[in-house]
């Protein structure tokens, strides 16, 4: 355990991404002609390699833990939900989510009936199996709500209950942890490490979603993002697009100047100028991009988002956008 305890406090590494990432990069190295010299010569080494592949199971079995949906903060999300779709409501036509997480609280927030909203994530309701089946990409096959709005979700990283049968194929479930059934064969979810898109390369649902995803981007105007570090290179190339073609980028999170001019643009900031970036609470950046006569509109809302602050957020964010334009 010295060697686990080793790797989670490492301070180098900023958070499970790192963590992940690393156990993965060593199993996969141990098994190299190199890897295998270090396992068999190198005391500080050997004999962890295959232990470490254990060490894997409990950090994504404590994913599936630390995701499942905590029915407690249900006040905290409605409040939250309810604002931000009430602002899509007033400026667009469909209320579009996108996200990289795998918790149900979106679901369970629709599942409320007062709320008058229905959650279209690409599943339909398989009569003769009672069974929720992958509709293939399909999100159109309810037809439309008329008692209220739709809400369509796309789960790019994947779901905590998503599974694949073996007879059935891909299947949500009503369990939110890996298979124990012998049924299940596979869990939908894309493990937090640093290049999630390795993972999910031409592989459905995965593969679908990030098209759905690009096709979003390119007909819409506004996107708003959330809490997202930027980390995914396929999100960030298509979120570069976007704000190339002039498109307003809405990034709402405690450190979102420094993730999004890091990662996404690029920019090595000296220590100072890191600190300046992380004390600003509200920025504009118009900036030529890969110098390039086009200019970018990315707003920044350095909040955290919670209850108490919700209300100042959206009324940021109202300032930030067109009123006639569609967003998500």
């Amino acid at each position: 355990m010295v060697l686990y305890q080793t790797l989670l406090e490492y301070l180098e590494f900023q958070d499970i991404e790192y963590v992940l990432t690393a156990v993965r990069e060593i199993v996969r190295f141990s098994k190299t002609l190199g890897g295998k010299f270090c396992v068999n010569n190198t005391d500080n080494f050997g004999g962890h390699a295959e232990t470490l592949k254990e060490f894997e199971g409990m950090l994504e079995n404590e994913i599936f833990k630390n995701y499942s949906w905590n029915h407690s903060d249900d006040k905290t999300i409605d409040k939250i939900f309810s604002a931000f779709f009430n602002l899509i409501k007033k400026h667009g036509e469909e209320i579009i989510v996108f996200t990289t997480n795998y918790d149900r609280s979106i679901e369970e927030y629709c599942s409320n009936g007062s709320n008058k909203l229905r959650c279209i994530d690409g599943f339909y309701l398989d009569q003769y199996n009672n069974r929720f089946l992958w509709a293939k990409g399909d999100y159109g096959y309810m037809g439309k709500n008329n008692a209220g709005h739709d809400v369509f979700l796309y789960k790019i990283h994947g779901s905590l209950n998503w599974k694949k049968h073996t007879k059935y194929g891909i299947e949500r479930t009503t369990y939110e942890r890996k298979p124990e059934d012998s049924n299940y064969d596979e869990d939908f979810l894309i493990y937090p490490t640093l290049s999630p898109k390795d993972e999910a390369e031409g592989k459905e649902p995965y593969n679908t979603i990030l098209k759905k995803f690009d096709e979003k981007l390119k007909s819409l105007d506004i996107c708003i993002v959330i809490g997202f570090s930027f980390r995914d290179k396929h999100v960030n190339e298509k979120m570069e697009d976007f704000v190339n073609e002039g498109k307003t980028l809405i990034v709402l999170g405690p450190s979102g100047i420094s993730d999004f001019r890091i990662n996404v643009l690029k920019q090595d900031p000296a220590h100072e100028e890191l600190k300046k970036w992380k004390q600003s609470e509200i920025l504009r950046l118009r900036d030529n991009i890969k110098n390039k006569k086009i200019k970018m509109n990315v707003h920044f809302i350095q909040k955290k988002l919670e209850a108490e602050t919700i209300d100042k957020i959206i009324h940021d964010i109202e300032r930030s956008i067109e009123p006639e334009k569609d967003m998500f």
